[in-house]
């Protein structure tokens, strides 16, 4: 008999036990859940207000604008964004390419060094040739970057002054010229937009 009690006591403290488990673990999960509800709600109203990743200031002034000059615009903006705020400006930007040259320089001397090594050799290669696929990236970055804040607007300019002035001149070849380059720098930056993050 007093076997018995002892087996029911020891099972309702095994049962106690199991039951504080289950408890403590459902309590736990609440409070996830909870603490997952307040970062929802926090981040759904921090993205209204504050943190407007969804808006695109274009900077362009008010008025009409076509769907295609829109989209230029865009582009043009979020690679501006990229490098101002990713890239610390163009001196930033060609900071990071002159240490990519460096590391690409570096891995050539190892390369040399480690002919012998093939396994070695070949991990080095591939590192090199990564490395040098960033190299390029940045330096078309850096490209389309100074000729959408510097050379384009200059054209930009250039072509109103011949417009406003009528001096005899046409504005077409300007115009033109610059219509290729901007296909030639949107096409590149569409072929990097998976580099750019903000």
């Amino acid at each position: 008999m007093q076997k018995t009690k002892l087996n029911v006591k020891a099972n309702n403290e095994c049962s106690n036990d199991n039951l504080f488990k289950v408890i403590l673990h459902h309590l736990i999960i609440k409070y996830f859940s909870f603490c997952k509800i307040l970062s929802d709600a926090k981040w759904w109203v921090l993205h209204r207000t504050t943190h407007k990743f969804h808006v695109l200031n274009l900077n362009i002034e008010p008025g009409y604008y076509n769907l295609n000059a829109v989209l230029e615009a865009a582009m043009w903006r979020c690679l501006i964004l990229h490098v101002e705020k990713e890239r610390g400006g163009l001196e930033g930007l060609r900071k990071e390419i002159n240490f990519i040259k460096k590391e690409c320089k570096k891995l050539k001397m190892k390369i040399k060094k480690c002919r012998k090594n093939e396994r070695k050799n070949k991990w080095l290669i591939d590192e090199l040739k990564s490395t040098k696929k960033w190299l390029n990236t940045f330096q078309s970055i850096e490209d389309i970057y100074v000729w959408c804040t510097q050379k384009r607007p200059e054209l930009l300019k250039e072509t109103e002054n011949l417009i406003i002035d009528f001096k005899g001149k046409s504005a077409v070849p300007i115009e033109n010229e610059l219509q290729q380059k901007d296909n030639e720098m949107l096409k590149l930056l569409v072929d990097i937009r998976g580099s750019l993050w903000v």
